[in-house]
C-alpha cells in the first residue's frame, strides 16, 4: 500500500513485499472479481508513469 508519510506529504518509494500486497487486497471488502479489476487498472497505471505508486492510495494493487 503506498500513504503519503514524507515530511511534506509526498510518497516515499519503497519496494513492495508480499506481506502488504496480500493484505492489501484482503482488506477491501469487494467481490474478488471488483479485486482484481482495480488492482489490474492500478498496476497498468504504475506501469504506464513507471512509478512505485499509483495514487490511488488504499486501492488493490497500489
Amino acid at each position: 500500500m503506498c500513504a503519503p508519510d514524507g515530511p511534506d506529504g509526498e510518497v516515499r518509494d519503497r519496494r513492495p513485499n508480499p506481506v502488504s500486497a496480500i493484505a492489501n487486497l484482503r482488506g477491501t471488502g469487494l467481490p474478488w472479481h471488483r479485486v482484481l479489476a482495480r488492482a489490474a487498472a492500478n498496476s497498468w497505471l504504475k506501469l504506464r508513469s513507471a512509478r512505485n505508486c499509483c495514487g490511488n492510495y488504499g486501492d488493490p494493487g497500489c
